[in-house]
């Protein structure tokens, strides 16, 4: 599924303006994740992780409770209303994953679970390690070289979740 065709399902589903604001934000940490992922030679479908990151919360479009308060009731929510509207199921695992990340199987789902922590400047260090991890093991890289940029790509993706927080409570999609 493409990104477009992922945003207008989200939209056909009724997403508030909220959530399409958060899903940009987000996307805008996955895109840095990505393009440092690129940059140390990884192969990644990045379609998979843009449209992931699109539709990571479509539960909470039944579960609407959850877009003021944690919880994570929209996570099966979420990947139920997708193999509904006939999503390929690795893609709605995603509503999953990026709540219990551990579950994730693939390198672009940790991708989707980091950026909607790292989105909003929080740092998990487990989640992240689980990645660097992931990558080095794909690309047979030392482990410190990566962790290091990696670390770096978080780090200044946090450093601007104060900008992004801001830009989230106007709800105006750019």
């Amino acid at each position: 599924m493409k990104k477009a065709q992922a945003i207008a399902l989200l939209q056909r589903r009724g997403a508030s303006q909220r959530l399409l604001v958060h899903v940009e934000l987000v996307g805008e940490a996955g895109e840095s994740i990505i393009s440092e992922l690129e940059r140390l030679g990884a192969e990644i479908d990045k379609e998979f992780i843009r449209s992931g990151i699109v539709l990571h919360d479509i539960g909470k479009t039944v579960q609407s409770s959850e877009l003021d308060r944690e919880g994570d009731l929209h996570g099966e929510t979420g990947r139920d209303l997708l193999r509904q509207e006939g999503v390929e199921p690795r893609l709605a695992q995603v509503c999953v994953s990026h709540i219990d990340w551990r579950q994730a199987k693939t390198v672009e789902e940790l991708v989707i679970a980091c950026a909607d922590k790292l989105w909003k400047g929080k740092r998990v260090a487990d989640l992240e390690e689980l990645l660097v991890r992931r990558v080095t093991t794909d690309l047979g890289l030392d482990y410190w070289e990566v962790f290091q940029c990696m670390d770096d790509c978080f780090e200044a993706i946090a450093d601007r979740a104060d900008e992004r927080l801001e830009r989230s409570r106007s709800d105006t999609v750019r």
